[in-house]
């Protein structure tokens, strides 16, 4: 049970982090965003 949730707490970490640095690039590069 404890390791399901330090696994999961990891997974929701690494998540937002990667969403975090997705949306930091598309809003750095002109090319992708419309306006």
């Amino acid at each position: 049970m404890a390791a399901a949730l330090i696994l999961g707490a990891l997974v929701l970490r690494t998540g937002g982090y990667l969403l975090t640095r997705v949306s930091g690039l598309s809003d750095r590069c002109p090319a992708r965003s419309p306006q």
